[in-house]
């Protein structure tokens, strides 16, 4: 399930061209402008080898991110997204002991059309 918010408004610009691409002409932005963030949520799954033993809602976690970015101009963006949550882990030979693993992770994206 997802849901979508949108802050923007189209307006065409005097002198500037509505093609797509090739010699276009585009509206300079200031740099405050273009910028974005996004909030997500998953579930993941640790595939261990006494994980199987344990039941399956037992080893759901919940796995969230943040994401800011920037689009430069229609055809190059950035952005910077972090996660990170508690992966569940089991031992045992029949899932006696759970792990409570912490991790957190950044990447940085280059978004080029």
């Amino acid at each position: 399930m997802f849901f979508s918010v949108s802050a923007q408004e189209y307006a065409p610009q005097i002198g500037y061209s509505n093609d797509v691409g090739y010699r276009t002409n585009f509206k300079k932005n200031r740099a405050g402008d273009n910028w974005f963030i996004t909030l997500q949520g998953g579930a993941s799954v640790l595939f261990g080898d006494q994980n199987n033993e344990a039941e399956f809602h037992d080893r759901l976690n919940f796995a969230p991110s943040l994401s800011i970015g920037k689009w430069f101009n229609p055809y190059f963006g950035m952005r910077v997204q972090f996660n990170g949550g508690v992966i569940h882990g089991f031992e045992g030979n029949n899932a006696e002991f759970m792990q409570h693993n912490k991790y957190v992770a950044a990447h940085l994206d280059l978004c080029m059309m």
